[in-house]
């Protein structure tokens, strides 16, 4: 069984918290977690949920690369169980839990749509330092 530590270990170093911006201009949170192979992505789904992806090489020199991708409220549930034990996306996580989730039925106001891409920027700027300052 998978840890919550050992799965905040994994996505510190493999993963991707961000804010899609759809077509509808609504923005949806998501997380991603990437490999070369799809053993440890299985568990993941199974604890909580998401689907895994495959990527196919775009040359003769990379491999395959599978992706477990969770969405909306499996990628909140995703982050809560995590974010106590990530050290280098904890910040990045604990901007992103501040994301309006989607109420189904329900479209969502100017306001929320705001907050949303104001988290999406953050998030970004977040991705940015790390290139800049790669030890945080």
């Amino acid at each position: 069984m998978l840890t919550p530590e050992y799965v905040a270990g994994f996505f510190d170093g493999e993963g991707c918290v961000y804010v899609d911006n759809t077509k509808e201009k609504v923005y949806v949170l998501k997380i991603t977690l990437a490999q070369n192979t799809k053993l440890i992505l299985e568990k993941i789904k199974e604890i909580y949920g998401g689907n895994i992806y495959t990527r196919q090489p775009t040359s003769t020199k990379q491999y395959e690369v599978y992706q477990w991708t969770a969405s909306g409220q499996e990628a909140f549930n995703f982050i809560l169980s995590i974010i106590p034990h990530s050290i280098v996306k904890q910040q990045e996580l604990l901007r992103a839990i501040q994301f309006p989730l989607k109420i189904i039925g329900v479209n969502p106001s100017p306001e929320i749509i705001e907050q949303r891409k104001n988290i999406r920027e953050d998030l970004q700027k977040f991705k940015k330092l790390y290139k800049i300052q790669p030890n945080l």
